[in-house]
């Protein structure tokens, strides 16, 4: 359980909203493309310092929008609070499949991606930086 500020389900409250609408207005122009990416997701539960209230983190609450997103990336630099937001996806039962855990300390799973960018991205190579355009500035 992640423990949370009392200005804390004000924000959730209006993070699912701007959410809920993105969902909306892109479920059919980009259907089969959209992404739900919270990499702060924390546990999946909050509890309020003062109160005790629980309540639903962002991702549980992103995997309940009316209309659901294609794809999710959920994530936290804590393992433990990543693994058991996983657990409480899969619990849900909204997801066809259950989550995908991937371990980003595991440096052959940093390899494997490494090597999956290098295919996938001809004008790459391990040498290389990515290019970044430029954007004039106004004077």
């Amino acid at each position: 359980m992640h423990a949370t500020k009392p200005h804390s389900k004000d924000k959730l409250y209006y993070w699912s909203r701007v959410l809920q609408e993105l969902a909306t207005r892109t479920k059919y122009r980009w259907r089969g493309r959209r992404v739900c990416i919270d990499l702060f997701a924390s546990s999946g539960i909050g509890q309020d310092t003062i109160t005790g209230e629980l309540s639903w983190g962002s991702a549980l609450l992103a995997l309940h929008a009316i209309d659901p997103f294609d794809v999710y990336i959920f994530g936290d630099r804590a393992p433990a609070k990543t693994s058991a937001l996983a657990d409480r996806v899969d619990d849900t039962g909204i997801l066809a499949e259950p989550a995908v855990r991937i371990d980003l300390d595991d440096p052959d799973r940093m390899r494997r991606a490494r090597v999956s960018r290098d295919a996938t991205s001809p004008a790459r190579n391990a040498s290389s930086s990515p290019v970044m355009p430029r954007t004039q500035s106004r004077s």
